[in-house]
């Protein structure tokens, strides 16, 4: 009789607490490790349903495990604003324009929201803008745009750049620049070279843009209309 309680004490332990589901058996504390793995077996087998647990995630990470960074903040921001300037196709990304108009002349900039949205969220939360743009005196070709709605301290730098290209549009928060480039050049201030964020490109009428950012340099200052474009 003692042989026959052996094997049936065995499967007993081995049907004893599996995570959060009681099954019949000796009440002999905790299950060790290697018969909860067994008991967990036999609840597949049985086709158990174990109770539901709380899904451990990273903090700041929401369902899915993506991360609710800045580009969730910049779309909140154009909450209501997405049926003007902003391209937004099924299934695809936002895409923020911008209208450039400099003495009659009037081009199109498309910014880089996925890559730089902290930057996007600061310029178009500015905007309808209207400043002066003043050729650079150290950058080489192009034209900045200085005005105290774009000077944001705290937003970082992003997709950091020192180098500009034609067409190429720049954000320093810091000192409140808006850079918009015609040709070659570099971001150069009276200490030295350094970083700014690389905000997008002129997409539309490029060539008579670099005209007139061309003329800063010749005849001086000039008046500029900044706006979302559509």
């Amino acid at each position: 009789m003692g042989q026959d309680a052996q094997p049936a004490d065995r499967r007993a332990r081995r049907h004893r607490a599996a995570g959060d589901v009681d099954l019949p058996g000796h009440d002999r504390g905790a299950a060790q490790p290697a018969r909860r793995r067994r008991s967990v077996h036999v609840l597949r087998r049985r086709r158990v349903a174990r109770p539901a647990r709380a899904h451990l995630r990273h903090p700041g990470r929401r369902a899915g495990g993506r991360r609710q960074g800045a580009d969730g903040r910049v779309r909140r921001h154009l909450a209501g604003r997405l049926d003007v300037g902003v391209d937004q196709p099924s299934g695809g990304p936002v895409v923020t324009k911008l209208r450039i108009t400099i003495d009659g002349v009037s081009a199109v900039a498309e910014l880089k929201d996925a890559a730089a949205p902290a930057g996007v969220a600061a310029v178009v939360g500015a905007l309808p803008l209207r400043t002066r743009f003043v050729h650079a005196s150290r950058s080489g070709n192009c034209a900045v745009a200085h005005d105290a709605s774009l000077q944001h301290p705290s937003v970082g730098i992003e997709g950091q750049v020192s180098m500009y290209y034609p067409g190429m549009l720049a954000y320093d928060p810091a000192r409140g620049h808006l850079v918009l480039a015609y040709g070659q050049g570099q971001a150069r201030s009276n200490t030295g070279t350094h970083w700014v964020t690389y905000l997008g490109d002129v997409v539309e009428n490029l060539a008579e843009l670099a005209v007139k950012l061309q003329d800063t340099r010749d005849h001086g200052a000039l008046d500029v209309r900044i706006e979302l474009g559509e």
